[in-house]
Order: structure tokens, then sequence, then C-alpha cells
């Protein structure tokens, strides 16, 4: 996954302590030759920005928790592995930023798409009625997403991490 350096791209600011500033820095700044072997070697690949910068990641808290390994930066230092929605979204310093209608897209395979109300009324037909609220609805009708996977992507359609409700 190429989303934690989307997400690392963002040019702002760290953290500002000891040595781990000037790491936070680069990672800011996306550019895996300019942190991931220091990163990775100093923090191992299941860390992730909070713990290791003390602050919120620059593209947003919702980010926060994401390790290394999930984003897919550093790719020659560690493998990829799933992103866990569902702890993500549940977690109290998640904040939706918008609905991603292009993520519903690319990561379903074409199965959803359009907005999160069409995708709602598409998985009525399948017999879903409770995706917002069911990290498992999707997996239990055999569907390629993950658990929260939904609510991730349509978090201010779920009204997940905002002030709105549904």
């Amino acid at each position: 996954m190429k989303l934690l350096l989307l997400v690392l791209a963002s040019a702002t600011s760290a953290a500002a302590f000891g040595g781990v500033s000037s790491l936070c820095e680069r990672a800011a700044n996306g550019i895996a030759d300019d942190f991931c072997e220091e990163w990775t070697k100093d923090y191992g690949c299941d860390s992730n920005w909070k713990d290791v910068c003390g602050s919120d990641h620059p593209s947003g808290a919702q980010y926060n928790l994401y390790t290394v390994a999930q984003g897919g930066v550093c790719w020659e230092q560690c493998s990829p592995e799933p992103l866990d929605y569902e702890s993500m979204v549940y977690d109290a310093s998640f904040k939706c930023s918008m609905d991603s209608t292009y993520q519903m897209e690319s990561d379903s395979e074409g199965q959803l798409s359009g907005s999160c109300d069409d995708a709602v009324q598409l998985m009525l037909t399948w017999g879903v009625t409770d995706a917002c609220i069911n990290p498992n609805a999707l997996p239990a009708v055999n569907s390629p997403a993950p658990p929260g996977w939904f609510q991730f992507v349509c978090c201010h359609y779920c009204a997940i991490g905002t002030n709105t409700e549904v």
C-alpha cells in the first residue's frame, strides 16, 4: 500500500524533541530513502507515528496508528500488512476527514463504487442492512472487504469520527 507515502508526504513539521525530531521531519517529507532505514532500525516495522513522534500525524490524527509496514513505504525493510480498519475507526483519536469513494472503488475491486449512499443501496440487495454499525457486515457476505473497511471509507456517511449523527 502506498497510503503511508501519501500520508507522510504532507510537509508539516513534527514533534520537536531529541533526535526523533529530525527523523519525524524527514518522514513527514515522505521520501523513503531519507528515513526508512533509521526508523525501522530504531523503532521497527510495527511502530507508528504517534508512538515515535509523540504528535498527531502531519496528515491528520486518523493516521496516527498506521504502522510503517501497513503504509508500504519502507518496502526494503518491511513487508506490507493489511490495515486494521476496525481498530482505526473505533480508536478514540480517529477523525474522519471525508468519505473516500476512490478508495471504495479501488479497494473493493470495483464491487462498490459511486457515493456511499449508492454502495449502501447495492449492499441492501446483498442482504447487508447494517454496514455502518457492523464492521463484519461485508466479510459476512464474502466481500473482500476487511472488518471496519466500509466504516473507514464512508466515515462521514456513517458518522464515525465526526460530530454529526446519522
